[in-house]
């Protein structure tokens, strides 16, 4: 009866460690987000309208006029204070052509974002994407029009460091401007190192 009474405990040892070591090791701050945003986040309709037109007298008209621009503004503000909250950015098509966007769900995907380390720009954040095939498709990007698109800004620390976007559109890739943003010393470490997916 005693050999029941032990056998009882180690069954519930055995099945709460294979508990533990089933939970997933993942690292989040190896992740990032590239959020659309929406022109009225309030309407009423499920279709999103998210393109900004580019009016006659905007510093826009000054873009790129055959090819895709990312743009950072220099004030690189953060707004919408939710956790670490955002990097304001522009995705920016001032030429005559419509561009496809690769979209996963509300955000655009793939996306990578890239830190200065040593004079070299390392792979700092990934896009999640979705495990839905559902989430995955393209949108238009008509000409003389923008995205104003949110990118999740990094836990702050006290080293100041270069950040930028790198999207991969339509088999190309293209970089916003660097701005400067102030991380934590691990983070640059692990710049440049494998993120799992």
């Amino acid at each position: 009866m005693k050999y029941l009474y032990y056998m009882k405990y180690l069954l519930i040892l055995l099945l709460f460690s294979n508990f533990i070591y089933a939970q997933p090791n993942i690292n989040y701050s190896g992740y990032t987000n590239v959020w659309v945003k929406r022109k009225n986040p309030n309407s009423k309709s499920w279709i999103p309208n998210e393109v900004f037109s580019i009016k006659k007298k905007s510093a826009f008209n000054k873009c790129d006029k055959n090819d895709l621009t990312i743009l950072i503004p220099d004030s690189n503000k953060v707004f919408n204070k939710v956790n670490d909250g955002y990097i304001l950015c522009y995705l920016i098509n001032n030429t005559l052509d419509t561009f496809l966007i690769d979209r996963c769900d509300a955000t655009i995907f793939p996306a990578e974002t890239q830190i200065l380390v040593n004079g070299i720009w390392q792979k700092f954040q990934i896009s999640r994407g979705s495990s839905c095939g559902n989430s995955y498709f393209k949108s238009r990007l008509p000409p003389k029009s923008y995205y104003t698109i949110w990118i999740h800004r990094p836990t702050e620390g006290n080293n100041p460091t270069l950040f930028r976007l790198k999207l991969n559109l339509n088999n190309k890739a293209y970089y916003s401007n660097p701005c400067s943003l102030m991380l934590p010393i691990e983070a640059i470490q692990n710049a440049g190192q494998s993120i799992k997916h």
